[in-house]
């Protein structure tokens, strides 16, 4: 992916409700979230569902 692209998927999954961090390692097509658990709501797994294109278990 280009850098806008990892940048913009990044700041959507920050505008998510319970993620705290994201580091995106595209070289290795890896992403890492840090997610606090007490903050992520059934809209937040939703959203990321919608954002991965697939169910998030969290």
């Amino acid at each position: 992916p280009q850098v806008q692209q990892v940048n913009e998927w990044t700041t959507q999954l920050l505008a998510i409700r319970g993620i705290e961090e994201v580091v995106v390692m595209p070289d290795q097509q890896v992403a890492y979230i840090k997610v606090d658990k007490q903050s992520l709501d059934d809209a937040s797994r939703r959203d990321l569902t919608q954002l991965f294109g697939k169910e998030v278990a969290i």
